[in-house]
């Protein structure tokens, strides 16, 4: 990834997201498309330029994790059997209502029976082991990982320019260069107005030629956050599932051995989930159904 070295931005307060300030769009570009580092044309700590020509700026890639409970639960780390370090939430990350609401009416989930938990001392696959285990022990009925990517899009306003000592500079004189606006800052800064619909290609160029007046020092694109708010893009959630829960009711009993013996006997492995798999030794057999059997037995006396 070309990394840009030198880059002003500013960031506007008033792009601080609300609950009203969230936009969710169903674009031609996803989350997986921003994820990609490969789909980058340039990066800094401000922004980052897509291969698609978009500007995104304030960019948080966000891992989180969802459960749902049962009826008439309070939800509180000690009825989840959790230690203080763990956050439990009923609130949406940064406001995505509109999310939670389509993907519940969407799964048959009920939206006023979802939590967020989040651990700052916990990695994502020791969350993941700790959902597994409350599903395990009835404490909620279904969990789900959630990936989402929140930016705000950055707009070319403009273009620092900086000399090496205090002469008159006039863009314009440049060869391939006119009709630019620009306005002197102080001795030896100058401003280069850009229209907002200016793509990072074009200014690029315009910085180039600049770069080419011996006495110029630099030239930086300047990037302004759009005020309009925050855009969301997001990954349809992903099962929490439990190891060895061959029958998928997000729960792990006795059946759940006896299916897997069973489906195994009539030739029928294929028809057995991946996470059929409780001993994690990569392929569903006969021995993932008695080691679940004797998980479940040694649970029932405490062992």
């Amino acid at each position: 990834m070309k990394k840009i070295k030198r880059v002003l931005a500013v960031l506007s307060a008033a792009t601080v997201m609300s609950a009203t300030g969230m936009s969710f769009v169903c674009a031609e570009e996803t989350y997986e498309y921003y994820a990609n580092s490969e789909n980058s044309e340039y990066s800094s700590d401000f922004y980052t330029v897509y291969k698609n020509g978009d500007i995104h700026a304030e960019k948080k890639f966000i891992d989180s994790f969802l459960f749902f409970v049962p009826e008439d639960v309070e939800v509180t780390n000690e009825y989840l059997e959790l230690s203080d370090d763990y956050i439990i939430s009923s609130k949406e990350p940064l406001g995505a209502v509109s999310l939670l609401k389509n993907f519940t009416e969407k799964n048959n989930l009920e939206y006023e029976k979802a939590y967020w938990i989040s651990c700052s001392g916990k990695g994502d696959e020791e969350i993941v082991q700790t959902l597994k285990e409350l599903m395990i022990n009835n404490k909620i009925d279904a969990a789900f990982r959630w990936n989402y990517y929140t930016f705000t899009q950055g707009v070319i306003n403009g273009i620092n320019v900086k000399l090496k000592s205090d002469i008159d500079f006039n863009p314009n004189d440049i060869e391939g260069l006119e009709n630019l606006s620009f306005k002197k800052v102080s001795d030896t800064e100058y401003y280069i107005s850009m229209d907002n619909k200016t793509d990072y290609s074009s200014a690029e160029e315009i910085v180039e030629k600049i770069k080419s007046n011996e006495n110029v020092e630099s030239a930086d694109i300047y990037v302004l956050s759009d005020l309009l708010g925050r855009v969301l893009y997001s990954t349809e959630p992903i099962y929490v599932r439990i190891d060895g829960d061959s029958n998928s009711d997000n729960r792990l009993t006795a059946n759940d051995a006896a299916y897997i013996a069973k489906k195994l006997a009539e030739r029928q492995k294929e028809m057995l989930p991946t996470y059929s798999d409780f001993n994690g030794d990569g392929n569903v057999t006969a021995l993932d159904a008695a080691e679940v059997a004797k998980y479940l037995a040694e649970k029932s006396i405490g062992k």
